[in-house]
């Protein structure tokens, strides 16, 4: 039976030689994976760009409870993105979210609010012109909040360790970074962080918070691209 649904594209594998399996997150089902044949032949490859991490569609999908694998009957983008493709950091940090989603989000029940908060999320960072190299630290605390484990203070995330590894401990920052880390914590907003080596601890640290809460998350592979283009 067809069904229409919006979706998030969170990731995506080669399957085969011209086809892929793409994760998707929908509004009607939740976590689905679909498996698009022939996507990545010669003739097809404007395609891809469909299955871009955050990518933001329009699907009419077959839906069978149980399937490991669903098809895609027809797909159209919703928001075609101005900035995110095109610009390295936007981009990057794009590749970075949707790879983390991937870890956190497990379940095929539906979740409207989640939904709705990437949907909005992923439309302002595109259009965001400044200020967007702290977009996913401001973005990993909102979600925690949503998810239900949202820090209070910065204590509550020096007081869990879990197995992310080159997080600093509180004693091995300075009183300048630690009193922004405070403010930012308790109203994240761009330009609190405001240097790279304070970034990059902020994310280990937010990372490592996660992983206490979210076990599944592990080692991602796009961090240390993410430092990079960063840095």
């Amino acid at each position: 039976m067809l069904h229409k649904t919006k979706g998030v594209v969170l990731s995506y594998i080669k399957y085969g030689e011209t086809s892929i399996i793409v994760r998707i997150f929908t509004e009607a089902f939740g976590l689905q994976s679909y498996i698009v044949n022939s996507v990545r032949s010669k003739k097809a490859r404007s395609k891809m760009a469909l299955y871009q991490p955050l990518t933001l569609l329009e699907l009419v999908v077959y839906y069978k409870e149980g399937k490991s694998l669903q098809r895609i009957s027809e797909l159209k983008c919703t928001y075609p993105f101005q900035s995110i493709p095109f610009t390295v950091s936007k981009s990057t940090i794009g590749i970075f979210l949707g790879e983390l989603l991937s870890r956190i989000i497990r379940d095929e029940d539906k979740n409207e609010p989640l939904f709705e908060f990437l949907e909005t999320r992923i439309e302002e960072f595109d259009k965001q012109t400044q200020d967007t190299e702290d977009f996913h630290l401001i973005f990993l605390i909102e979600l925690a909040f949503l998810l239900g484990f949202g820090p209070s203070q910065l204590d509550d995330i020096f007081e869990q360790f879990g197995e992310h590894q080159g997080i600093k401990k509180k004693s091995e920052f300075d009183s300048n970074d630690l009193n922004k880390l405070i403010l930012f914590i308790q109203n994240p907003t761009p330009k609190q962080i405001n240097s790279n080596a304070l970034r990059r601890s902020t994310l280990n640290l937010l990372l490592n918070y996660y992983s206490v809460h979210v076990p599944a998350i592990g080692e991602l592979k796009s961090i240390k691209i993410l430092n990079e283009v960063l840095n």
